[in-house]
């Protein structure tokens, strides 16, 4: 926990970002519930944000903040569909033009899933594991299907 709140300092450089961790947290917090009773379509859009005037993109700020907001303890078991949504919409705010991926693979006898964020077709924050699963739906601009 020490470290998770090091690792927050550590990204926080001044008012802006401060703000910027806020209104992540306020996502954080309500998209367990809002997952479960709005479908994957709607929540794409309603997480889309068009771009503010004056803002920067720090892509890798942005999904590291969604990553550690998204942890849970005291496993630190990761939530990849609300680490994904909060990052898509922060980072279409700031006009990197992100696309939400939706996918599948088989695992043995079971079906896993996966989401993530691309910018400019990179996976952001993820492995070459990414390759294994086979998108199902993709979300770009406006939390439309691509």
């Amino acid at each position: 926990m020490r470290a998770r709140l090091r690792r927050f300092r550590s990204l926080i450089e001044g008012p802006a970002d401060l703000w910027l961790l806020c209104r992540m947290g306020a996502w954080a917090a309500v998209l367990p519930v809002l997952k479960r009773v709005v479908r994957l379509e709607t929540l794409a859009r309603i997480m889309w944000s068009e771009r503010e005037a004056r803002s920067e993109v720090d892509a890798d700020k942005i999904f590291t903040l969604s990553h550690l907001l998204t942890q849970r303890p005291p496993r630190s078991t990761e939530r990849c569909y609300e680490r994904s949504l909060i990052a898509y919409r922060f980072l279409s705010q700031r006009g990197a033009d992100p696309r939400l991926v939706a996918a599948v693979k088989k695992e043995g006898g079971s079906i896993a899933g996966h989401a993530w964020v691309t910018v400019g077709g990179t996976a952001l924050g993820e492995s070459g594991a990414v390759a294994d699963f086979v998108p199902v739906v993709v979300y770009g601009r406006g939390g439309r299907r691509t």
